[in-house]
């Protein structure tokens, strides 16, 4: 159940500072031209500001203000207040005369940010399935200012893509950091402009689409075109063979304890009772190559030896293929059932909880993620590098 509304918050030394960094954040050029949620609010608004009792309502807000839920009826006058004076230092923000609403001090060009910020963020890739953007702060902690980071994901699933969009403090930061040399878990960086990534990635989309469209319609296979490769961590699939007959009680939990489980970073298993081989793939090249160390020429089990190898070069890109086309189909799933389950061609407006829509009047200010992206996290150097609700 959800716990009674706080009375007051106690803004000490070390919370104020934080209450600050995280709404200069939401207000600022890095996050408002693609934060539609609170574009929207401002254009509602005649002053061009937000009510602080939505503001309070975003998760990291709450987290920071102890809130229970994401509804404003638990956001009290003294809650709001408390806020309302840990803004005064900013030189960003600016507080309604009733206390009320927060907004810029300066009327922001969206499109013109928008075009700095890409300017100064570059594309990184390829990261570990489960990395975090705290995780990407430690690596760059010592190389650059990192002002925002935006993890890239699936629209429909919304799976992490193994890539992240980082943004420096300056153009010329950004490039200097692409020149380098960067490890994250084992993998060197590709790091990418990110002008010039999206405009790659655009030629991509429409040679795919040419060909597509291009390609004689007939029964038999098409032939075979040049492949994309598919963004990914190398060295973190190993190939497991068992020799002999196969135990009827053997499963995927057997060969997980035997590579040594999560403590080995074992991420998942594809095994299917029965079968003499499989995959395992882990969470980072280093644990990859500590368990192949530690097996040597293969295991014993029960008196059968099982083999494991890395998969690398076109095996190891053709492996990678096979899980990018088993996303898309589950993608493709993922988007025919919820088309038959809106009622077909509705648009963005007919899912629940879009935009004003859904049902009935909700009081709560929970944000649409942008497709694709995740936002920032913990704070920087400079500027707050903040989780946007």
């Amino acid at each position: 159940s959800v716990l009674s509304p706080p009375h007051d918050v106690a803004m000490d030394a070390s919370l104020a500072p934080r209450v600050l960094h995280q709404v200069e954040f939401y207000f600022s050029d890095s996050n408002l031209p693609r934060d539609k949620f609170l574009l929207q609010k401002i254009q509602e608004d005649e002053d061009g500001m937000v009510n602080l009792d939505i503001i309070c309502t975003f998760t990291r807000m709450r987290s920071l203000l102890g809130i229970q839920a994401p509804d404003i009826k638990f956001v009290t006058p003294e809650v709001t207040q408390s806020v309302v004076k840990a803004l005064e230092p900013s030189n960003l923000l600016k507080v309604s005369d009733d206390g009320r609403k927060v907004g810029r001090k300066q009327k922001l060009d969206l499109e013109a940010a928008a075009a700095k910020v890409d300017a100064r963020s570059l594309l990184v890739r390829p990261f570990p399935w489960r990395t975090t953007m705290e995780d990407i702060e430690r690596t760059f902690k010592d190389i650059g200012t990192l002002l925002s980071i935006r993890l890239r994901r699936h629209p429909a699933t919304k799976d992490f893509k193994g890539s992240a969009f980082l943004e420096f403090e300056t153009e010329e930061e950004a490039d200097r950091v692409r020149k380098l040399d960067v490890m994250h878990k084992g993998a060197k960086l590709v790091m990418e402009k990110k002008t010039e990534a999206m405009e790659r990635e655009n030629d991509e989309e429409k040679e795919a689409a040419a060909r597509a469209a291009a390609a004689p319609v007939s029964e038999s296979p098409a032939p075979a075109t040049e492949e994309k490769t598919p963004e990914y961590t190398p060295g973190v699939i190993v190939q497991v063979k068992i020799q002999g007959e196969i135990p009827e009680t053997f499963q995927r939990e057997d060969l997980k304890e035997l590579l040594g489980g999560d403590e080995a970073g074992v991420k998942f298993i594809e095994y299917i009772k029965g079968q003499d081989g499989g995959y395992v793939r882990f969470d980072s090249p280093e644990h990859a190559k500590t368990v192949l160390e530690k097996t040597g020429d293969g295991i014993d089990h029960d008196g059968k030896s099982i083999q494991v190898s890395l998969l690398e070069g076109e095996e190891e890109i053709q492996y990678w293929r096979k899980v990018e086309e088993l996303k898309r189909a589950k993608r493709d799933r993922s988007s025919s059932s919820r088309h038959k389950a809106f009622g077909g061609s509705r648009g963005r407006g007919g899912r629940m909880f879009r935009g004003s829509g859904g049902r009935g009047r909700r009081d709560h200010a929970k944000r649409p993620r942008e497709s694709g992206e995740e936002q920032p996290g913990t704070a920087a150097k400079k500027q707050a590098v903040q989780e946007a609700a």
